[in-house]
């Protein structure tokens, strides 16, 4: 297979030379390898969408303890008329069956756009709102977004909920949230705020310290974003903090020492940043594509060396839109990959070893636009990919739908477990 051989060929090479090199072989490596061919000898355990009627979909997912997961996002169901979304959390079991859900906002728009679980088997969940009732009483109102976190119970149940310290003409969201080796919690996001500190006036990155017992702390590590750029963001393992960027069209990803200061700010690679995650040696991996729109993978270190890239030439057009490591210490990533020039998409799954060797790659999806925008790594070793759909057929024929309907562009929410 030509995506094999690609891969063993380019494995020695590593930065620029090695982009440049699978940019130009990419159109030859598609001619005759497909992402059908990626897939074959790889599984799917379950395939589940979730909602209906309305827009949904999810945007990250936590594991449970019981090996299933929290998936969240947003749904318009309870304002179709308008379109506003609530944030939308689903628990599922193990075999991706509905245990419960859970919708948090008022009456504006409100997303979740990160989740984490906690050892008492609750979770934590966060992003943005515009609402000024409902669960979010607090905030000013107004269309512009600010920042939210929520501490949910085992069940469902809302332990707290409420918005975020920022001026009161800021705006912001958070991108990933977790625990603390204090006890406590940390957020990082990102958001414009005028004067609230020293080092928080402007367009930056937002660090959000919850003490054991306390109010939530904001804290900024001066680094400075563009407008309209895409972020993705990861809380690592030491209670540190990592988010991917954009500095003058190129990416770049910042790490955060566990007190929220900047330990180190570098150039990613070639290509949109969108995704973060632990990586080897307390670094970080990065996800993204490259400036051709060939889906990519790199590795940083702690010291913010750059460590090893990986692409997926077979994919013409695509991108990875999260990224998690797995009990091997290598990486599983989830994405989009095009086709029918852009009418059509699947969602791409793909798992690395710890060196950026391929392991596996996949797709799934059916004949409409189907994505993927979180990648969650289970302790058993299988992998959960979640995100968005517009079909009806082929991995979301029924018993993936709880009936059969023709295609409509109202997506619903989506998650795909995959095996080991």
């Amino acid at each position: 297979m030509v995506s094999a051989w690609l891969q063993t060929f380019l494995s020695p090479l590593r930065g620029p030379l090695r982009t440049a090199l699978a940019a130009s072989v990419a159109a030859l490596a598609v001619a005759v390898s497909s992402p059908a061919d990626a897939a074959k000898g790889h599984g799917i355990f379950w395939s589940q969408a979730f909602g209906g009627g309305t827009r949904e979909h999810f945007e990250d997912a936590a594991a449970s303890p019981d090996g299933g997961a929290l998936l969240v996002g947003a749904s318009s169901a309870a304002r179709p008329a308008t379109g506003d979304p609530d944030a939308w959390l689903v628990k599922i079991g193990r075999d991706g069956e509905l245990r419960w859900q859970a919708f948090l906002g008022g009456s504006e728009r409100d997303v979740a756009r990160a989740a984490a679980a906690l050892p008492d088997g609750g979770f934590l969940a966060g992003g943005f709102t515009a609402s000024a009732d409902g669960d979010f009483p607090r905030h000013r109102g107004g269309r512009l977004p600010v920042p939210w976190a929520a501490r949910l119970g085992s069940g469902g149940e809302t332990l707290w909920a409420g918005t975020l310290p920022l001026d009161p003409d800021g705006w912001g969201t958070v991108h990933a949230l977790g625990p603390h080796p204090d006890g406590g919690f940390v957020a990082v996001g990102t958001g414009y705020s005028f004067d609230v500190g020293e080092g928080c006036s402007g367009r930056g990155i937002l660090v959000w310290r919850f003490p054991t017992g306390g109010k939530p702390e904001l804290s900024c590590p001066g680094v400075r974003l563009e407008p309209d750029a895409d972020y993705g963001g990861a809380v690592l393992p030491d209670g540190g903090a990592a988010l991917a960027y954009s500095r003058d069209g190129a990416p770049r990803v910042a790490r955060l020492f566990p007190s929220g200061a900047l330990a180190w700010d570098r150039y990613a690679g070639p290509g949109p940043a969108l995704a973060v995650g632990p990586g080897p040696r307390w670094g970080v991996a990065v996800a993204g594509s490259s400036p051709e729109g060939i889906p990519r993978i790199a590795a940083v270190g702690s010291d913010g060396s750059y460590l090893w890239e990986t692409m997926v030439p077979w994919v013409v057009k695509g991108g990875f839109g999260s990224v998690s490591q797995a009990p091997s210490g290598g990486f599983f990533a989830a994405g989009t990959a095009e086709a029918d020039m852009g009418e059509m998409s699947d969602l791409l799954a793909l798992l690395l070893d710890a060196d950026g060797q391929l392991v596996w790659s996949a797709t799934a999806g059916g004949s409409g636009r189907d994505s993927a925008a979180a990648a969650l790594s289970l302790a058993d070793g299988s992998f959960i990919a979640a995100g968005a759909t517009e079909s009806w057929d082929r991995d979301l024929a029924p018993p993936a739908r709880d009936r059969p309907d023709p295609p409509r562009e109202s997506p619903d929410g989506w998650a795909v477990k995959f095996r080991p």
